[in-house]
């Protein structure tokens, strides 16, 4: 390990992780070439062959999706057509799903509009945000989180992760522990 050039320590490490999923894959297929048992009970799956045990278990079960309504989404990352950014400078904004309204923070400035939430997407209307000036970093992370908030949005909730998409651009927020 070269421990005085991080950079090095990081590939060295990226390198080990490669190697030990390519071990896992191989394993795994050698498993399932073998004809295993099956056994399915209530949330896990097993698979037994050749002395090897593999034992899966439903994602849901281990991290249920949150409901998007009551649930304090917090913006985690912003995304273009060709970008992905996640440091707003200290910038927090979120969003709340309740009786068909969301209420937004972009980070400087609040708001609402009404949501019309269907199976995968939302319909919003005209969003009213207040009109405080900010630092750049924070106005820029409210201008996406505005861009991404209008018209019909699609979504998809995975365990305590809500991911929005307008065309080329959305958000990608998480649930905040305590909402």
């Amino acid at each position: 390990l070269y421990r005085q050039q991080p950079t090095e320590y990081y590939y060295e490490q990226l390198f080990k992780s490669h190697i030990a999923l390519m071990d896992l894959d191989a394993a795994v297929m050698k498993l399932l070439a073998a004809g295993p048992r099956v056994k399915v009970r209530g949330d896990e799956l097993t698979l037994v062959a050749g002395g090897r045990t593999l034992q899966l278990t439903d994602r849901r079960a281990l991290a249920p999706d949150r409901p998007l309504e009551g649930t304090l989404w917090v913006v985690g990352s912003v995304v273009t057509a060709d970008t992905t950014m996640g440091e707003f400078g200290g910038a927090v904004a979120s969003v709340l799903f309740r009786d068909g309204i969301a209420e937004v923070s972009g980070g400087c400035n609040t708001g609402s509009a009404v949501a019309a939430v269907g199976e995968s997407t939302i319909r919003f209307g005209l969003l009213g945000l207040t009109k405080r000036a900010c630092r750049q970093s924070t106005m820029e992370l409210e201008f996406m989180v505005a861009v991404v908030l209008q018209g019909t949005v699609t979504y998809r909730i995975v365990s305590d992760e809500l991911t929005l998409l307008n065309g080329e651009n959305g958000l990608v927020l998480t649930a905040a522990a305590d909402a």
